[in-house]
């Protein structure tokens, strides 16, 4: 399990430490229980069926707004094989939301990091799909999951600037 500072689980009570640049600290020390993991695996479909070659994340679920957005870091990722099956190893007891997305390169930026060309050629982008499913591991694997991917939800508008400063050209 995720362990801070002052030994909690909590980001909100942990211990700051402050450091300058270059400097050394010794003395801070954190306790690790060691616990047994257990496996989480399942099937990711998509529209067309299994889903191979996705990225998966498991992320602790957060009762309430008592921990903040802190705890959204992964615990586990995986990748969907070319049948969709995916597997987490070694996930401590705990309640989790898998999540898993899936979302086209849009754009020319978008396109020079895919390494996909122009988005022009290609045609208008896929949707995006994404999925999140409650997971509560124990003492014993949990396998069998099923989890299916559908359309996320499309944002459109503008950038407004206010204010003194001048809006970045396109260049910047």
């Amino acid at each position: 399990p995720a362990v801070f500072y002052g030994n909690t689980q909590s980001p909100r009570n942990a211990a700051v430490i402050a450091l300058a640049a270059g400097e050394d600290r010794i003395g801070v020390d954190l306790t690790l229980p060691l616990i047994a993991g257990v496996r989480v695996a399942g099937m990711l479909y998509g529209p067309a069926g299994p889903a191979g070659g996705h990225g998966l994340r498991l992320v602790r679920a957060i009762a309430g707004d008592n921990d903040g957005p802190a705890l959204t870091l992964p615990v586990a990722y995986s990748t969907t094989d070319p049948q969709g099956r995916f597997v987490f190893l070694g996930v401590p007891p705990g309640s989790y939301i898998l999540r898993a997305y899936r979302v086209e390169a849009a754009g020319e930026i978008m396109a020079r990091v895919s390494g996909r060309g122009s988005a022009a050629a290609s045609g208008p982008p896929a949707p995006s799909l994404c999925a999140e499913l409650p997971v509560t591991g124990g003492s014993s694997a949990v396998d069998s999951l099923s989890v299916t991917l559908a359309p996320g939800a499309v944002l459109a508008g503008r950038v407004q600037f206010s204010g003194s400063s001048p809006a970045p050209t396109p260049e910047q």
